[in-house]
C-alpha cells in the first residue's frame, strides 16, 4: 500500500522486529524496486526487506508502523553512482598519464591503473558516506505513527 505523496515520499507498512534503545529493526513487505536503494537488506526467503531507523515513543515489538520514505531524484542517484566515479577516472587517468609520462616505457599503462585506483577509492568513499548517513538518519526514513488493530 505504497501511496505517493505531494512531497515525493513513499508510506509503508511495517512490522516492527526488534527494538535497540533508540533504534529498530522493521521487517517490510517486498516491492517492485525494493533492493535497489540501498536502504534496506534482504530478509531470509527473499521475500521481506529489514530496516533499521530511530524509534519513536510507545512502540513495541510486533507493532505494526507507517513508515515514510523519501523519494530520491533517479537523475541525483545516477550522477552519484555513475558520474562522480567516472570523474575519478578521468581525474585519475590525467594524473597517472603526466605522472608516468617522464618515465620510459608507455604512460598509458599507469594512467589507466590509476585512474581505475581513484574511481575505486572514489566508490569506496561514495559507499561508505552513504552507509554512515543511513545509520545515523535512517537516510530520512521515519516512523510516521503506530497503526492500531483495524486502521490502515
Amino acid at each position: 500500500m505504497a501511496e505517493n505523496l505531494k512531497d515525493k515520499r513513499l508510506r509503508e507498512i511495517g512490522k516492527i522486529l526488534e527494538i535497540r534503545g533508540d533504534r529498530v529493526k522493521i521487517s517490510l513487505p517486498l516491492k517492485e524496486g525494493c533492493g535497489t536503494c540501498g536502504k534496506c537488506t534482504l530478509g531470509k526467503g527473499g521475500k521481506y526487506m529489514r530496516l533499521e531507523i530511530e524509534n519513536i515513543a510507545g512502540t513495541r515489538v510486533g507493532d505494526e508502523v507507517l513508515i515514510e520514505v523519501p523519494e530520491r531524484d533517479p537523475l541525483v542517484a545516477a550522477t552519484l553512482l555513475f558520474g562522480v566515479p567516472l570523474l575519478g577516472l578521468l581525474a585519475g587517468g590525467g594524473a597517472g598519464y603526466l605522472l608516468f609520462s617522464s618515465w620510459e616505457g608507455d604512460p598509458n599503462a599507469g594512467a589507466g591503473l590509476l585512474g581505475l585506483m581513484t574511481m575505486a577509492c572514489v566508490f569506496i568513499i561514495l559507499r561508505r558516506r552513504e552507509r554512515q548517513q543511513m545509520k545515523t538518519d535512517g537516510g530520512g526514513i521515519r516512523i510516521v505513527k503506530i497503526i492500531k488493530p483495524g486502521d490502515a
